[in-house]
């Protein structure tokens, strides 16, 4: 207690302020509980169990870095806010910055806005590609004509009792063995690659910043924030342009934002990353999807990047011992890598279906269907077997021939005699 050198701390209570509640790090298990909890709250219980919030508007301002919830800290009413916040050179300048409580970022999402289709690719059956298949077939069909003229003239052969080469019946069987290695291979690949039963999940419409953008211009979408003062004019005008010089839809209370974005598929977001967690406390939930910023985008610079939460105290009603004592309880106790692996799970409403921001799904999971580049090495075999069977029918052919010219040949020595 006597740590805490400040006009905030009255008749043994110590007094923060807050403008909403902050889940997982700062909230109300049930409602009409006055003691908050989180891992925010466990700090100032460190130096006092008597603590009392007091909840301002955003809106009351003194300044642009001074928000309505800051006020009463820069007049000593309050120690700091019991939310941290984002430290600028203007706050900087006004307060006394606490070591780090916690890495946050801003960014933007949206609720899925047509469900998940689900389908099954042609190729996860064929497994081969549309060319790949078309070849295989025209080499079945080539393979089966060479096949039934070798037979068809074989048997015409046979009746006909002519005289067959010795290494026929060898290079046809060995020409089988090659045409039975190549079904195997077929076979193989397509057994390996079969995924018929699979269901490909795919995101029917997912928004690119450069659409948000365009949309926020025209007004077919709208944005939401906690406050009108958390997001900067140039920011503003960057992302709506001319046609508002504040955000669509403010909403304080963190757990209502996500509901809202949940049922009105047209509104965007710009909140924390953690602010997703929230979706275990709403009645109706659904899907986030982020949208990405490409940067460098001039005047969203500071989005989609990590930076600092800290508490910000009165120069003039707070003395340094306070500082120190603060940042020593935020350095030993509660250290950055034990606020999302500890102290975030252990305020969370439940670990079951913990939430998380949905990934842009891939249209088909890696899966690659087997190109003609890829099918190559089955052709190392079936050529080799269609160059035998080509043989064998031109052998087949030989004694054919032979016999017909020598029989010319015969009649053509009888006749001159």
């Amino acid at each position: 207690m006597r740590l805490l050198d400040t006009t905030a701390l009255r008749n043994g209570t110590l007094h923060l302020s807050y403008g909403a509640f902050n889940y997982p790090y700062f909230y109300q298990r049930t409602a009409g509980l006055r003691t908050p909890i989180g891992f925010l709250p466990e700090v100032w219980k460190i130096f006092t169990k008597q603590l009392e919030y007091h909840q301002y508007p955003y809106e009351d301002s003194s300044s642009a870095v001074c928000d309505g919830i800051l006020l009463p800290v820069q007049e000593g009413q309050t120690l700091t806010t019991a939310g941290a916040y984002s430290p600028t050179v203007g706050r900087i300048g006004m307060f006394r910055q606490s070591a780090v409580t916690y890495y946050t970022s801003f960014n933007f999402y949206e609720a899925d806005r047509i469900p998940d289709e689900q389908t099954s690719a042609l190729t996860f059956f064929t497994v081969f590609s549309i060319p790949a298949l078309f070849l295989l077939i025209l080499a079945y069909v080539i393979a089966s004509l060479l096949h039934f003229l070798v037979e068809s003239l074989r048997n015409s052969n046979d009746n006909a009792a002519v005289k067959r080469h010795p290494l026929v019946d060898g290079l046809r069987f060995v020409s089988h063995i090659v045409f039975a290695v190549g079904v195997f291979l077929v076979i193989y690949y397509h057994s390996a690659g079969f995924r018929g039963n699979s269901v490909l999940f795919a995101n029917t419409v997912h928004t690119s910043f450069v659409d948000l953008v365009k949309s926020l211009h025209d007004g077919s979408r709208l944005l939401m924030t906690k406050s009108a003062t958390t997001i900067r004019s140039d920011s503003l005008h960057a992302l709506v342009g001319n046609r508002t010089y504040q955000p669509d839809v403010v909403e304080a209370d963190q757990t209502q934002l996500v509901q809202k974005l949940c049922d009105n598929p047209n509104l965007v977001a710009m909140m924390e990353v953690k602010a997703v967690y929230s979706m275990s406390m709403v009645e109706r939930p659904c899907q986030l999807s982020k949208i990405s910023i490409p940067q460098p985008w001039t005047s969203l610079e500071r989005f989609d990047t990590q930076f600092p939460q800290t508490y910000f105290m009165s120069w003039k009603h707070t003395r340094k011992r306070t500082e120190e004592a603060i940042d020593q309880v935020l350095l030993r106790i509660f250290q950055q890598d034990m606020i999302e692996s500890f102290w975030t799970n252990r305020y969370l409403v439940s670990m079951k279906n913990k939430p998380s921001i949905k990934p842009i799904k891939k249209s088909a999971d890696g899966f690659l269907p087997m190109s003609l580049t890829r099918l190559q090495i089955l052709f190392y075999f079936t050529g080799p077997g269609w160059l035998l069977s080509i043989i064998v029918f031109f052998m087949e052919l030989s004694p054919r021939i032979t016999t017909q010219f020598m029989r010319y040949l015969h009649y053509r020595a009888v006749i001159k005699i």
